[in-house]
């Protein structure tokens, strides 16, 4: 729809059509490519796609972010909370004030792995009360439609990206009749399948 109305729009200057995904965006990108090249785009091309750094296997990359989640584990239990606390407030103020990446940044690897686990948890936590009010799988035991969501927002905020895998996309598509089992679902994600030799 984007591409067509781009065409209504500026046909008489589009030169080419290049289509870009950068990370899970860019594995995206190569999964239309392999689609377009079976015939099973409905006859939306492209000149070009250019994937920047997408995971070939997707199972790999939920599993590592898990991990970068749970990377405060490792820290003594008695300073983990102050710990997570700080790295935020890092993020939070280099967001507000910039960050000099001329020199060393000032994060620890266990920082940096948390902050970025925490960003994409919350990415997945958004996604599932999003697709759980629109259509309820009954997953959930709390009610994502509720006005007041608190309870569903606690039981959400509990669920990593391989319990989403296994309780959401598994039996979604064992239902939609895609997959048969969780062999299916990771060869699915997985990329090096498509590309032909």
């Amino acid at each position: 729809m984007i591409v067509g109305d781009l065409r209504k729009w500026k046909g008489d200057q589009i030169t080419e059509t290049c289509l870009t995904g950068v990370s899970h965006g860019g594995y995206f990108t190569l999964m239309i490519a392999a689609r377009e090249s079976a015939g099973k785009l409905g006859g939306l091309t492209f000149d070009r796609y250019v994937a920047v750094n997408p995971p070939p296997r997707l199972a790999h990359a939920a599993h590592r972010l898990d991990e970068m989640f749970d990377a405060p584990l490792a820290l003594p239990a008695e300073e983990r909370r102050k710990r997570m606390e700080e790295s935020v407030y890092k993020a939070l103020y280099f967001a507000d004030n910039g960050l000099d990446v001329s020199g060393n940044i000032p994060l620890t690897r266990t920082e940096s792995d948390f902050l970025i686990g925490l960003a994409f948890r919350y990415t997945l936590m958004t996604s599932i009360v999003d697709s759980q009010r629109r259509h309820n799988l009954g997953v959930l035991k709390r009610n994502p439609g509720k006005f007041v969501r608190q309870d569903s927002y606690r039981e959400i905020r509990q669920i990593n990206y391989s319990d989403y895998a296994d309780r959401f996309v598994l039996p979604y598509l064992i239902k939609s009749g895609r997959a048969t089992n969780h062999e299916d679902l990771i060869a699915a994600g997985d990329f090096p399948r498509y590309i032909r030799a």
